[in-house]
């Protein structure tokens, strides 16, 4: 995506309104934080994700995740797969997650699914999942992303949904 010549006045308060269009092509809504960068030549303005900014870490914690169950384990915000681990790592990081998840991410309601009532993540087939917990990463009343955890060999259940709260908690924690 390549928009130039957008021309905002800054009001008396320093204030630049984004263009309705840049806020729908970069999901910023209302209400959303968002990061301003000072560059050299100029500001540099986007989407905040305090799961993002945890990158490595993530990546480690989902990383001890599947190495304590076995499970594929995502870490998303609320646009995109920030971290995997497992055999499919490439299939989802950095992909956007679908509508369906972020309505869940948005109720703050953690799951468990089993069969079919498994959902796509990133809109690969949820059909490969036997199990799948959801469970939204909140950070100061706000969800902000959620720990998902995959089964492609059994049903998951309380002690795995247990598991991701704590991992959604801490990440809380860390943002």
């Amino acid at each position: 995506m390549n928009i130039t010549g957008i021309v905002r006045r800054v009001d008396e308060l320093g204030r630049i309104v984004i263009p309705k269009e840049l806020r729908r092509i970069l999901h910023i809504r209302e209400g959303e934080e968002v990061e301003i960068i000072a560059q050299q030549d100029g500001l540099f303005v986007r989407k905040y994700s305090s799961i993002k900014r945890l990158d490595e870490f993530a990546d480690d914690y989902a990383a001890a995740l599947l190495g304590a169950t076995g499970n594929f384990v995502v870490i998303s915000d609320k646009d995109e797969v920030v971290s995997a681990a497992g055999d499919k790592v490439a299939a989802f990081k950095g992909k956007p997650i679908q509508s369906r998840l972020e309505r869940l991410i948005n109720s703050r309601n953690a799951v468990i699914h089993n069969g079919e009532d498994c959902i796509s993540i990133t809109g690969e087939s949820a059909n490969d999942y036997v199990g799948q917990v959801i469970v939204p990463v909140v950070y100061d009343n706000d969800s902000v992303g959620a720990i998902i955890m995959l089964s492609t060999k059994s049903k998951l259940n309380e002690t795995d949904l247990k598991i991701c709260n704590a991992a959604a908690l801490f990440l809380s924690m860390r943002t």
